[in-house]
């Protein structure tokens, strides 16, 4: 059974049916616990490689607040709450490479791509480098 015993404290081993026999107790004394989340700020907390924690507090009430590396959006909730059973209200977001849609090619000019890393299906991710080149037509 558990009750609560303050703003960030849950009584465990509550017994309505706890009752002194031969000068002992039937059941454990209740006690106090402080509520925490699972931490995240262990080695290993974070499953998501790019994703960084701004803030972070696993107590009752407290927050996980997070942010991606550059060239990465977060995708979900900024923040997460420590509920009083001890779970975090919600999943980790994840953090995904941002995208840009490939350059224009202007007339008579063609893209040379001088680096190939970080596309996928013909988008480049933030940080990766193409170089338009223009001609003008000969007279």
């Amino acid at each position: 059974m558990m009750g609560k015993a303050g703003n960030d404290y849950e009584i465990l081993h509550m017994n309505k049916k706890n009752f002194v026999v031969k000068g002992k107790w039937s059941a454990p004394v209740p006690t106090c616990e402080l509520v925490k989340c699972e931490s995240l700020a262990t080695p290993g907390g974070l499953y998501e490689p790019h994703l960084q924690l701004e803030e972070h507090n696993n107590s009752y009430g407290g927050r996980a607040v997070f942010s991606c590396a550059w060239g990465y959006r977060l995708m979900g909730p900024p923040g997460i709450e420590c509920e009083l059973n001890g779970n975090w209200s919600g999943p980790l977001p994840k953090c995904v490479p941002i995208q840009c849609p490939p350059p224009i090619i202007p007339v008579n000019g063609h893209l040379i791509q001088s680096e190939a890393a970080g596309m996928d299906g013909g988008r480049y991710a933030v940080g990766s480098s193409a170089v338009r080149v223009s001609r003008c037509p000969s007279t």
